[in-house]
């Protein structure tokens, strides 16, 4: 039997202390002179797309170059990442993520990232070999459909179909859960974010985990069907 993870990255793979709210600000001041753009934007479970449709919208920006704002924010997250307080990659998750190699279980990234972004995350984190493909947040216009477009991409490169029971979203924030829930997906919620157990069991996740090291109990003997 195959199986599915679709993981998230800020908050579940590694920490990167607001950087890349930071290098969205920057490439806002530096292209259309805007400054404090992010200001009272959460970023938490939202996709790249909808903030930057939310920032244009406010600003009325109608000449917006999306690909000239996405090349030149992924320089400026790159600069900003091994300049200032860098990348910490959440504990326990690269031996995890080894052991977690195994055949007919896959794994993909599901973030809220535009790709540039990601990449740039991944290769510095050093996790970027474990991840090869995945669906991006300048992609899609919200986390719902980034999951789907996650699983659709997966079954093309892999060539293996999942039901909807055979794929995991791993992620730190309410809206992974939700939008797991919403694709009908194993939602595992992860304490390693900014939301403690209280708040993320209120949107009733399958599984929620303190450290990483659970995971794998979880997928060898409690996901269901069994690995």
């Amino acid at each position: 039997m195959s199986k599915l993870v679709i993981w998230d990255i800020d908050g579940t793979l590694l920490h990167c202390f607001g950087t890349g709210k930071e290098a969205l600000e920057a490439t806002y001041k530096e292209m259309y002179g805007i400054e404090g753009a992010m200001q009272r934007i959460s970023l938490a479970g939202v996709v790249d797309s909808e903030v930057i449709k939310t920032i244009n919208s406010s600003y009325g920006l109608s000449d917006f170059d999306s690909a000239a704002f996405y090349r030149m924010y992924a320089e400026r997250l790159m600069k900003l990442l091994t300049t200032g307080q860098g990348i910490v990659v959440i504990d326990g998750i690269e031996p995890v993520l080894k052991n977690l190699q195994r055949p007919g279980l896959y794994h993909v990234i599901g973030t809220g990232n535009c790709k540039a972004g990601a990449r740039v995350k991944l290769e510095l984190s050093g996790l970027s070999d474990y991840f090869e493909h995945g669906a991006f947040g300048d992609e899609v216009g919200d986390r719902d459909a980034l999951l789907a477009l996650a699983r659709t991409r997966a079954e093309d490169v892999f060539r293996t179909k999942f039901l909807d029971d055979e794929v995991m979203v791993i992620g730190d924030t309410p809206k992974d859960i939700t939008s797991a829930k919403s694709n009908d997906f194993v939602a595992v919620a992860t304490t390693t974010g900014y939301y403690d157990e209280r708040e993320l069991a209120v949107h009733t996740p399958d599984f929620i985990i303190d450290h990483f090291s659970e995971l794998i109990g979880v997928i060898d003997n409690q996901w269901p069907k069994g690995y």
